[in-house]
């Protein structure tokens, strides 16, 4: 039998010359994105990861601790990171059908800074239209057609006084806003008991000559309504024309800025004439609190039909410029987790909802 061999203490260990690698330490060796003894389970994995065909996924088995989650995920990361990144989509009002909100698709990160652009663009809309409309210029020219109507009110009122004198009546306005004719007599308004004593000749003259007169007064009254109809377009055309002026100068940025984005460029423009037609309620300082400005017989509308929810934009899907496709991890994946929910909030005891409650889920 042989004998045992005998070795020296410095046989018992390698030693390993640090002189064979190139590096300092370790923190300048790249991780390897790799699963030591799992050859055919890495190849299985960047088989999977690989197919870019919709209906194909990847299982993955093994026992806890293994570190099986953390090495797909290295590797999902790995080829996400080359991938393209997607686009944002955004929801914003439909102002033709309010229960129908249209989506816009838009570059990865500039969904969020639409949101950030409509959001300066509509506070500083309405502070800057509120204060043109409290300028010295708006107040003349708006001043300029209301004397314009007073005069031409006042002269219909006096041609209708002078036809009354020259057929012997007068008239006097009542308190409800309606015309009392009076015949005269030597100038002089004649009494109740003064007419029965006329003949009938002369009451039958009265009666055609008042005819004629209320002929004469209700096509005074319809000029006058003509003329306060034009009036009030001649205001109505004054604001739209003077904020008009403002929002141009304000959204020329924001309009060069999103030109070439299909959808973006066509919302903007609705905003502007959705502002111009209600620029009342557009220039009006909104409550934090609007419920409490109803009374229990007349609630407020919808909460989508004022400007702070008409002019959002709802982000539902972002993403960073150049940071690839991205990598959603679900531990949940429910149907409201995939595909999304819409929100709900309480007003006046019932449900409702408007387009930005929808949020959107991982697929």
């Amino acid at each position: 039998m042989p004998s045992p061999l005998e070795l020296k203490p410095d046989q018992l260990r390698r030693t390993c010359s640090s002189k064979q690698f190139k590096f300092k330490d370790t923190s300048q060796v790249p991780a390897r994105q790799t699963i030591y003894g799992q050859k055919r389970g890495v190849e299985a994995i960047e088989f999977g990861i690989a197919i870019d065909s919709p209906g194909y996924n990847l299982y993955v088995l093994g026992p806890g601790g293994s570190g099986r989650l953390t090495a797909v995920q290295q590797f999902i990361h790995e080829r996400a990171a080359d991938a393209p990144t997607p686009d944002d989509w955004c929801y914003v009002y439909n102002f033709k059908e309010k229960h129908k909100p249209r989506a816009l698709r838009l570059p990865a990160g500039q969904g969020r800074q639409l949101q950030t652009d409509m959001e300066k663009l509509i506070e500083t809309l309405r502070a800057d239209i509120g204060r043109v409309f409290e300028s010295e210029a708006y107040l003349e020219a708006r001043n300029a057609i209301r004397s314009r109507f007073e005069e031409q009110s006042q002269a219909i009122l006096d041609s209708i006084h002078r036809m009354a004198a020259e057929k012997s009546f007068s008239i006097q306005a009542t308190p409800q806003g309606m015309m009392m004719i009076t015949p005269l007599v030597d100038g002089q308004p004649i009494d109740p008991q003064a007419y029965e004593a006329l003949t009938d000749e002369q009451k039958e003259a009265i009666t055609a000559r008042r005819r004629e007169l209320e002929g004469s007064i209700e096509e005074a009254f319809r000029a006058t309504r003509e003329l306060q109809t034009e009036i009030q377009e001649a205001m109505q055309t004054l604001r739209r024309d003077t904020a008009g002026r403002v929002m141009d100068a304000q959204m020329s940025d924001i309009v060069k800025k999103y030109a070439n984005i299909e959808g973006v460029a066509h919302h903007l423009q609705a905003v502007r004439e959705d502002i111009l037609d209600a620029l009342d309620e557009f220039t009006r300082v909104e409550e934090e609190e609007p419920q409490q400005q109803a009374g229990p017989l007349m609630p407020r509308p919808d909460g989508d039909s004022t400007p702070r929810k008409r002019y959002a934009v709802n982000v539902l899907v972002e993403n960073m410029p150049d940071s690839g496709a991205p990598v959603i991890l679900l531990d949940l994946p429910s149907y409201q987790n995939l595909v999304g929910r819409i929100e709900h909030e309480v007003r006046f005891g019932m449900l409702t909802t408007d387009f930005t409650q929808i949020k959107s889920g991982a697929l």
